[in-house]
């Protein structure tokens, strides 16, 4: 959103000054980034896939949380977000166990979160989807478009361990 208002404004000022819009090349184009990475899969080097192959190979779990509603036979994509905020002094605790523990806050938040469903459900084996920005090149940097990817983190919890013991 910040590349789309920044062009609409730049090219509105353009505009109200009577000076001619001047559209900036761009090295390379969306439909380059998306050849790349078909090339990228496309690669003889199996290894990325035969290490994604081994975390993936059991199958997935289905994680049924617990609530009023039973899941429909048909599969929709019906749901809704709930947002919530952390106060600050528990933030810095959180940031504080990170830094201790040689981690990050994303990473603790994660842990807290794969302990949290299997405390609900007693599923020790949990996969949780984490979009990740794809703009590696700097010639993407000021461009609209899905550069994103996925990342699946997969997280097995043996009840026996400390939370500690399952962050390290």
């Amino acid at each position: 959103m910040g590349v789309l208002a920044k062009d609409v404004l730049n090219h509105y000022k353009l505009y109200a000054s009577g000076r001619e819009n001047e559209i900036e090349k761009m090295e390379i184009q969306y439909k380059d980034y998306a050849e790349w990475q078909l090339q990228q899969l496309a690669k003889p080097d199996a290894t990325h896939k035969d290490y994604w192959g081994s975390v993936f190979f059991e199958e997935l779990p289905r994680i049924n949380l617990p609530s009023g509603k039973k899941r429909p036979l048909l599969k929709t994509h019906n749901g809704a977000s709930i947002e919530t905020y952390l106060s600050k002094p528990l933030t810095e605790k959180l940031k504080q166990f990170s830094n201790d523990n040689k981690g990050s806050l994303f990473i603790t938040l994660l842990g807290i979160l794969d302990v949290l469903i299997y405390s609900y459900t007693n599923i020790n084996d949990i996969v949780i989807g984490a979009p990740g920005a794809g703009r590696n090149h700097s010639a993407l940097e000021n461009q609209i478009g899905f550069y994103v990817n996925t990342l699946a983190l997969r997280n097995k919890i043996d009840a026996q361990h400390s939370f500690k013991e399952f962050y390290e």
